[in-house]
């Protein structure tokens, strides 16, 4: 299913967004676009991490860029504290009653399967690195959307990321998530030393590990 001539049967980039807009989440157009292009930088042969899942929309994305050279996408959340389940309804998703962690991540699967891809969805803590995960390519953090569960996800993460990766943050100057601009600022922005500054598209920043 995650072949190298998916992304093309499905019409380039300009369709495959538009597909992947057909899942629901928070990201927009604009935004996925530049995360496809975040994706195309990172380094070759190493895994891709998404932190917050919701239903697929921005695994997708990395889904379809790691079909192109064959790597795995691991994307993980515990489908029960993140607060855009409260937005379900007002992002196109489910607005009936809540469904266990498990009932979410076989939707996960099943979005991603209709547009041909699949990724490895995981249930769990986003701060804690699954078992037999090491260096890492792409790290795409898009999860509770505050300073504490930020920092704990670097402090997981960032040891991981390859020299050369690419790291990817969402609600960058986003006024419903005041805590994030401060915390990416501190954390990954002013550490110029370390990071270089890739770009903004509305509220999805990225950057790059420098080596």
């Amino acid at each position: 299913m995650n072949s190298s001539n998916t992304f093309f049967r499905m019409g380039g980039e300009n369709e495959f967004v538009r597909k992947a807009m057909g899942i629901p989440g928070r990201c927009e157009e604009p935004e996925l676009r530049w995360l496809y292009d975040l994706a195309l930088k990172a380094p070759p042969g190493l895994p891709m991490v998404e932190l917050g899942t919701f239903q697929g929309r921005t695994a997708a994305v990395l889904c379809a860029v790691a079909a192109q050279v064959g790597l795995e996408v691991i994307t993980i959340d515990n489908y029960v504290q993140d607060p855009c389940f409260v937005g379900w309804a007002w992002h196109g998703g489910d607005p009936g009653p809540r469904k266990p962690p498990e009932e979410y991540a076989k939707l996960t699967r099943e979005n991603l399967a209709r547009l041909g891809l699949m990724a490895r969805v995981v249930i769990g803590d986003s701060a804690t690195v699954p078992t037999g995960v090491g260096e890492i390519g792409l790290l795409f953090i898009d999860s509770e959307h505050n300073a504490e569960r930020f920092n704990a996800e670097c402090d997981a993460w960032l040891p991981l990321m390859a020299k050369g990766g690419i790291l990817a943050c969402h609600d960058y100057q986003q006024p419903i998530w005041p805590t994030m601009t401060p915390a990416i600022d501190e954390r990954i922005r002013l550490r110029t030393e370390e990071w270089e500054y890739l770009g903004l598209t509305m509220w999805l920043v990225g950057f790059k590990k420098k080596g």
